[in-house]
């Protein structure tokens, strides 16, 4: 699979296919800190979700013709997902599971944006054949169209060696560590990866290094360990980019009043690759991955409206 920049600068963007968790997503926002033992007073909106879900949609917002693989269980929220996805010009390739519920993720905000706490279910993904999913990516590989496959954590390891195996190798794929407790899965996986996005919990949970290392040696250790670019966030501190062989580049965060953490780095992600699929370099691909990720803490939802190309542009 090919490292990056990934096309010549100016080009129109190529489809972009997404494999991993499809959710129905229901967020609260609470009128009022929340405490424990008691009931709050709130707002709940409901719709798609999870990482997969939110790049794809992200990324269609920011331009690109876009594919998701994933799956869905035969209740309400798998056909409402499916009919959304359908009314926004995303192409779904969705395995269906009969018996079985979609994934859900309940996330409860505090007035500041904040999350106390949050809870999912995903047991449905766990229980795809992985060669069910190779075959949905070579439907989407037939006339060889996609620039870049993104996965995410989501997925088991077999999975994703089902998926790799089919990716044509002109094709850049990048991945999304997702949480500390399945960033392991990648990491068989890491020398197939383009691109790495992941948190600094995630990075000391693939690399087994201590939780007070430094990011710099964190980056190295991931490249040890195959990676070709790594996309390292930790929180407030920013984002760090490095390359195999290259320096290390730091972004700090734009300054934001939160209205909504959710899908915020996922909307990095979608930044990052939207800039590198119209062939911008890795340090611009940050800047517009960075500002993709402050429209959406500014807005309610993973993919929200003010998300577009012409807002997050490197050159605008």
């Amino acid at each position: 699979m090919t490292s990056i920049p990934i096309a010549p600068e100016g080009l129109a963007p190529r489809p972009v296919v997404c494999i991993g968790a499809v959710h129905w997503d229901m967020v609260v926002h609470a009128s009022r800190q929340i405490l424990p033992d008691t009931s709050t007073p709130g707002r709940l909106t409901q719709g798609p979700g999870g990482v997969a879900t939110n790049v794809a949609r992200a990324v269609k917002k920011l331009g690109a013709t876009t594919h998701l693989i994933g799956a869905v269980g035969d209740d309400p929220a798998g056909r409402a997902l499916e009919d959304l996805l359908a009314a926004e010009h995303i192409s779904s390739h969705l395995l269906h599971l009969s018996g079985a519920m979609t994934g859900h993720y309940l996330a409860l905000h505090n007035p500041d944006g904040s999350l106390p706490a949050a809870c999912i279910d995903d047991q449905l993904l766990a229980a795809i054949d992985p060669a069910a999913f190779a075959a949905k990516m070579k439907e989407c590989q037939a006339d060889r169209l996609a620039n870049i496959c993104f996965l995410d954590a989501n997925l088991s390891a077999a999975q994703a060696e089902a998926i790799l195996g089919t990716i044509d190798p002109e094709t850049m794929v990048a991945a999304d560590a997702v949480s500390a407790a399945k960033a392991p899965r990648l990491a068989p996986h890491l020398p197939h990866i383009g691109l790495l996005f992941l948190n600094r919990a995630e990075a000391i949970a693939l690399t087994g290094l201590r939780e007070d290392v430094d990011i710099s040696s964190l980056i190295k250790a991931l490249h040890d360990k195959g990676s070709h670019a790594v996309a390292l966030t930790d929180g407030a501190h920013g984002l760090w980019l490095g390359e195999s062989r290259g320096e290390i580049l730091h972004f700090s965060p734009p300054s934001v009043a939160v209205t909504d953490v959710t899908g915020a780095g996922d909307a990095l992600i979608a930044g990052m690759l939207s800039a590198l699929n119209r062939g911008h370099p890795l340090a611009a691909s940050g800047t517009c991955g960075l500002a993709a990720a402050a429209l959406t803490l500014q807005a309610t939802g993973a993919a929200p409206d003010s998300l577009t190309w012409e807002a997050v542009s490197p050159t605008t």
